[in-house]
């Protein structure tokens, strides 16, 4: 009786262990933080890649609407020059469109579990990912502008389609409606968007 008692134990302890772990690869696994020029900036593995699950906010870049007060949490607007010039640790890079791509395959092409719980306009992101884009804004056609319903994330690659035109992964909620794409927000060498690094796992 007591064989029969320790055996039907394990299979529930065993069961409710895979349970559990099933159920902890479909949430934003938080791997610790990587440390760019002096700061720690927390990551999370998405699918076979990790990135940096907040906004870089280090020196080179400029302020929504120029302001001098630091704000960590949407961090910095940079040009693609500026994004290229930043020493990353081994292994991290200033992601591709491929990535971003790969990015939004991953989640199912929801951009809602891309998108920051907080922050935006109608707030209905739920950050289901961990990547917690906040809608930071950008610099384009010499203004600020989309704060509240824009996060627009620079590349290192050119869009097909335009040679040599920067290509930027633009989130963005519009009067109720949302949408992730492939753009050319910021296709100038003034413009400015925020800033995510990658490396695979």
């Amino acid at each position: 009786m007591k064989q029969i008692l320790f055996l039907a134990l394990s299979a529930t302890i065993l069961f409710s262990s895979c349970s559990k772990k099933s159920n902890n690869d479909a949430q934003p696994q938080n791997t610790n933080t990587v440390t760019i020029n002096g700061t720690d900036y927390t990551t999370v593995k998405i699918g076979t890649q990790t990135w940096t699950a907040v906004n870089y906010n280090g020196a080179g870049g400029a302020y929504y609407n120029g302001s001098t007060s630091n704000d960590a949490v949407n961090g910095m607007l940079y040009t693609v020059d500026e994004a290229k010039a930043i020493t990353l640790p081994t292994g991290w890079r200033l992601p591709t469109s491929d990535d971003y791509t790969k990015l939004l395959t991953f989640v199912g092409s929801d951009p809602k579990k891309l998108m920051s719980k907080t922050d935006w306009a109608n707030n209905i992101g739920t950050n289901a990912s961990g990547f917690n884009a906040f809608p930071s804004g950008d610099y384009d056609h010499d203004q600020y502008s989309d704060r509240g319903t824009d996060a627009v994330f620079l590349t290192s690659s050119t869009l097909v389609q335009y040679p040599g035109v920067p290509a930027s992964f633009n989130i963005y909620e519009d009067q109720g409606t949302n949408d992730a794409v492939i753009t050319d927000i910021v296709n100038t060498a003034t413009d400015r968007g925020s800033l995510r690094f990658v490396k695979d796992n």
